[in-house]
């Protein structure tokens, strides 16, 4: 046997890190204004602007190309409750590995409700990714993925910050894949 190597065809993931920001006062903010079972569209105001301002460096260095923030809002998710399995499709796009979501957590804690991925692929197979939560954790994911939430079960509330990233220019060409013919889409941004 000679030359044998695994091909990838399908290469699905995540990213994650740690972002600083005013986290209390997100938090606070997203407590105070919520309505029950409804999203909250995040005001404009410094300390939301400085929070959009962290989420895009992040996601343009986790990314490799400049990003910004299209819609950004707060969910409440009080004890006993979970979000529903959903993505962030949206049929007008052209390229759609180009689109991101993310989830930041200003203030949680280790038994809070988990995110969870959920990637169907082949007709047939399924992976669930659940991502443990902590303080001040930002994951961006593809906007065409399902996700949802485990069962916030801890008698107390969960707060998160969920938006969409879009290219600033849109290009066609993939973000962040494995080696092809021996050069990454990254470096076509160097």
């Amino acid at each position: 046997m000679h030359n044998a190597k695994r091909h990838s065809i399908v290469d699905i993931g995540y990213w994650t890190c740690d972002i600083d920001a005013n986290a209390r006062a997100i938090h606070d903010l997203v407590v105070e204004k919520h309505e029950p079972n409804k999203d909250f569209d995040l005001p404009i105001g410094n300390l939301t602007m400085d929070l959009r301002q962290n989420i895009t460096t992040a996601a343009c260095q986790l990314l490799g190309r400049p990003y910004y923030i299209d819609a950004i809002w707060g969910v409440y998710t009080a004890p006993g409750q979970s979000v529903m399995a959903h993505s962030h499709w949206s049929n007008t796009w052209l390229n759609p590995e180009e689109h991101f979501s993310f989830c930041y957590y200003p203030l949680c804690q280790e038994d809070d409700a988990d995110m969870v991925i959920h990637i169907m692929y082949c007709n047939r197979l399924e992976k669930l990714e659940s991502i443990p939560l902590r303080p001040g954790l930002l994951v961006i994911f593809g906007a065409y993925y399902q996700h949802m939430t485990t069962r916030q079960f801890p008698d107390r509330d969960r707060v998160s910050i969920a938006g969409n990233l879009y290219p600033y220019e849109s290009t066609g060409i993939p973000i962040r894949r494995e080696m092809r013919q021996g050069v990454t889409s990254d470096d076509l941004w160097q």
